[in-house]
This record gives structure tokens, C-alpha cells and sequence, in this order.
């Protein structure tokens, strides 16, 4: 997984949309308060995804 800015995925949406589309990339898009969303390809299995959110300590805030 491939972390990058916000800014970095306005400034080149159409870009990383075709990486995650075509070449089934993931990335963890990093907000500027500091929180990250991750983009993956629709269909895919994401447990792998929750492993790696906690192996590199990317904690989730949860909200009501």
C-alpha cells in the first residue's frame, strides 16, 4: 500500500483512479488532520487491509 497525500490524489485523481482500477493498486490517502482513508478496488477481499492498518499502527477513529 502506497500512502499519499490529499493533495497528491486531487492534484492527480484521474491518475491514481486508473492505478486502482486497472492495476489494482491500494493506497492509504492521508488527510491533512492527520486521519487516512483507504482507496481499494471495488470486489476485493479487505481483510488484508485491516491487518496491515493495525501492523503499522494506523488507528482508526470511530464515531457514533
Amino acid at each position: 500500500m502506497t500512502e499519499i497525500t490529499q493533495q497528491e490524489f486531487e492534484d492527480n485523481f484521474d491518475s491514481y483512479m486508473d492505478r486502482v482500477e486497472k492495476n489494482k493498486e491500494l493506497f492509504l490517502i492521508r488527510l491533512p488532520d492527520g486521519k487516512g482513508v483507504i482507496m481499494t478496488p471495488v470486489g476485493d477481499d479487505i481483510k488484508h487491509l485491516f491487518d496491515e492498518v493495525i501492523e503499522k499502527n494506523y488507528v482508526p477513529e470511530i464515531t457514533d
